[in-house]
């Protein structure tokens, strides 16, 4: 699976003047931008420039085979995959189940072949495809309830999910925050006046389909100071 950028932003926005500072998924490497909108410049803070287009949001797709030639194992055991993204489970050899926890006690997260009854053992058929979509962050384990106790067991790691501000402008009514985030989700946009005061929540909003986002910050006129901070609940 390609590695996605993966961000978390701080724009500080003033009347003729946005830097932006990106995060990475590890928060100690610096990404950056250096665009130029009608006067407004985006730059990082070590003036370092970064391609003009947003990382898709798109979710991704990791495919994991149950019992390949027949082991009794998952292949590969452990994925590493973003909030968003599909896990895809094919069954090469009938009589095994994907089914989250630990070993042997079902957590009810997710299990094959439908996501319900969990806590019942049911296995399929060679040929079958599960396949389940990680939209929180975490470590989730999981096992087949017939041969778990025999090491057949996975793991899914999921990384904190994108979120990229792609836009500030003052509308008169406030600063529009615009920005890029997993379809559908909801994030929390925070405010600071200096970096030195503590971010407060001002506010949430929810992509579209797309993955769009957009919020109006109304307390903020246009010879404001603002450092925006946006991440998922």
């Amino acid at each position: 699976m390609s590695t996605r950028n993966i961000l978390r932003l701080v724009i500080a926005v003033a009347s003729i003047c946005i830097t932006t500072i990106g995060v990475s998924q590890s928060r100690e490497h610096f990404n950056s931008s250096d665009r130029t909108h009608g006067g407004i410049v985006i730059l990082d803070v070590a003036g370092r420039a970064a391609p003009n287009s947003p990382p898709s949001p798109d979710a991704q797709t990791v495919n994991v085979t149950v019992a390949p030639g027949g082991s009794l194992t998952f292949s590969p055991s452990t994925v590493n995959i973003n909030a968003g993204d599909v896990v895809k489970w094919t069954w090469a050899v009938g009589g095994h189940s994907v089914t989250s926890g630990g070993c042997c006690t079902t957590d009810n997260k997710f299990c094959s072949p439908s996501d319900t009854n969990c806590g019942t053992c049911v296995t399929s058929t060679s040929g079958t495809v599960y396949q389940h979509t990680f939209n929180q962050s975490g470590t989730y384990s999981y096992y087949c309830c017939v041969h778990g106790s025999f090491g057949m067991v996975g793991t899914v790691n999921v990384a904190a999910p994108f979120v990229n501000i792609t836009s500030v402008v003052h509308n008169g009514s406030g600063f529009v925050i615009s920005g890029l985030a997993i379809p559908n989700a909801t994030v929390t946009i925070q405010a600071s006046p200096d970096l030195v005061t503590q971010f407060g929540t001002i506010g949430q909003a929810t992509a579209n389909n797309s993955g769009v986002f957009q919020f109006t910050d109304p307390s903020a006129t246009s010879l404001t100071v603002r450092f925006y901070h946006v991440t998922y609940p």
